[in-house]
């Protein structure tokens, strides 16, 4: 074989790879969307309706308040209360008045 037959060959097989890799991404991907439906369609049935479980309460919403009077440092709320940077803004920004 010459060395452009050669070449050639190598770019053919490389191009039948390629289309075998994108079918097998596909494959993949339907499968993957598949598989989350089934996920949503059973909890559903099970009365779980998506959604992230909800941390702020009211209880939290007071701690925060009555901690941010006192004059306590945000990030010290935040390590104690165990509630992230921006759930701690958030309750300021939508729960407390200024």
């Amino acid at each position: 074989m010459s060395k452009m037959n050669t070449e050639l060959h190598i770019i053919n097989k490389l191009e039948e790879l390629i289309k075998e890799l994108k079918g097998l991404v596909e494959s993949r991907a339907a499968h993957h969307s598949y598989i989350i439906k089934e996920g949503l369609q059973f909890s559903k049935l099970n009365g779980k309706i998506g959604g992230r479980p909800k941390i702020v309460t009211a209880e939290l919403v007071n701690e925060v308040k009555l901690r941010r009077y006192r004059g306590e440092k945000a990030k010290t709320t935040q390590l104690d209360l165990g509630i992230p940077h921006a759930t701690y803004y958030h309750i300021l920004k939508h729960y407390i008045q200024r």
